[in-house]
């Protein structure tokens, strides 16, 4: 993670949030390719790119049509699962 800051973002003010943002952004990106033919994690997909965007649980609850508890206890959970793994994946662990 240093190394990467330190190559791609050391002219930033915060280089290591920035590369850790890039590694988030682009385990999502390869996440989507993943399971984009798995309508399974539809939901899941959605929370992590509104979320990434900024837009509070509730907001996101409110979108995906589902009850606040449902979404944070399920889906949430559900979809931080895909999202570590993914950047796990983009960090070749």
């Amino acid at each position: 993670m240093n190394q990467l800051a330190e190559r791609e973002y050391r002219q930033g003010l915060f280089p290591v949030a920035s590369a850790v943002r890039a590694l988030i952004h682009g385990a999502l990106d390869g996440i989507t390719r993943d399971v984009r033919d798995l309508p399974m994690y539809e939901r899941e997909i959605k929370f992590l790119r509104n979320y990434i965007d900024g837009w509070t649980v509730t907001e996101i609850s409110n979108d995906l049509g589902f009850p606040l508890e449902h979404v944070s206890r399920t889906v949430r959970t559900s979809a931080l699962t895909l999202l570590v793994r993914g950047f796990f994946h983009q960090l070749g662990i």
